[in-house]
C-alpha cells in the first residue's frame, strides 16, 4: 500500500493506495497542530510500502511531517510533462505542486474538454488546460478568509463577521461576503472564457476543489463538478503509470 500526502497551507490531508488502482481510499485530514493525529495513523498502517506527496506548506512544516514519519517521504515537484499533458508554466521550480497535481487529478473526471481547474482554499487558483492537453497556465487570487481579512483588519468600521451572499446587500456583513465571492467567481469566469475563446469551444467545463469549494459552487456555471482532495488523485495517477 502507498499513502498519499498532500500538505496544503492550513491541513495535512492523506489517503492509501492500492498499487495497481486508480482510486485512493480511507481519506484523513489534521491541522499541523495536531500531527500526532497522522503520527497514530502511520503506527497503524505497518504495510505501508512508500509515502508520496505534495507540499505547499513551507519548509517548517514539512520538516514537522517528515518527523513524524519513520520511512523517507518523497516530496513531489512540478513537471514538465506528465500523463500526456505539457506544463507551458515557464519556471516549473516556480509552479505550486498543487496545482500541477490538481491538474493531473482532473482528467480523471475530465478527460478530453478544455477545462478549467479551481482550487478555494488559503488561496484560490484557477488553472487551464486544453483539449489537447496543453496547460497554459492560470491566476492566483486570495482565498475567501484571507480577502475577508484583508478587509476586515485594514479598513476602519469593517471588522464584521461573515455575512452571506445577496444580489443586493443591505447590511456591511452581507456586502463584503457578496464582493468577496463575486470576486473570486468573476475571477473564475475570466478565465473559463479566454479558454472558450482560445481552443474556440464553448464545451469547457469546471472542476472545483479545497476546502471553501462549497461556498463557491452555488455560484458558479451549472456545469462545475467539485471533487474533495483533487491532488491527490492527481497523486494517485501519477504514481500509477510509474
Amino acid at each position: 500500500m502507498i499513502l498519499l500526502l498532500d500538505a496544503g497551507n492550513s491541513h495535512l490531508k492523506w489517503a492509501q493506495l492500492s498499487e495497481g488502482t486508480l482510486t485512493p481510499f480511507d481519506f484523513g485530514v489534521c491541522a499541523y497542530t495536531h500531527l500526532d493525529t497522522f503520527q497514530t495513523l502511520l503506527k497503524s498502517l505497518p504495510n505501508i510500502k512508500s509515502i508520496i506527496g505534495v507540499a505547499v506548506c513551507g519548509t517548517e512544516k514539512q520538516t514537522q511531517i517528515d518527523d513524524c514519519s519513520l520511512q523517507p517521504i518523497t516530496w513531489q515537484k512540478s513537471q514538465k510533462s506528465a500523463l500526456g499533458i505539457t506544463n507551458h508554466y515557464e519556471r516549473e521550480e516556480e509552479h505550486g505542486p498543487d496545482r500541477w497535481f490538481n491538474v493531473l487529478g482532473a482528467r480523471l473526471f475530465c478527460p478530453d474538454q478544455p477545462l478549467i481547474v479551481v482550487s478555494s482554499g488559503t488561496a484560490i487558483t484557477v488553472d487551464a488546460i486544453t483539449d489537447d492537453q496543453q496547460y497554459l497556465g492560470g491566476s492566483i487570487l486570495p482565498g475567501i478568509h484571507l480577502m475577508h481579512q484583508s478587509l476586515t483588519h485594514n479598513t476602519a468600521h469593517l471588522n464584521k463577521a461573515l455575512g452571506q451572499h445577496q444580489d443586493f446587500a443591505r447590511n456591511t456583513a452581507d456586502a463584503i461576503v457578496t464582493g468577496i465571492i463575486d470576486a473570486a467567481c468573476g475571477a473564475i469566469d475570466k478565465q473559463k472564457l479566454r479558454l472558450q475563446q482560445f481552443c474556440q469551444s464553448n464545451q469547457v467545463k469546471t472542476i472545483l476543489t479545497g476546502g471553501n469549494a462549497t461556498i463557491l459552487h452555488p455560484f458558479l456555471d451549472k456545469d462545475t463538478q467539485t471533487v474533495d482532495n483533487l491532488v491527490l488523485f492527481g497523486l494517485a495517477r501519477w504514481v500509477n503509470q510509474l
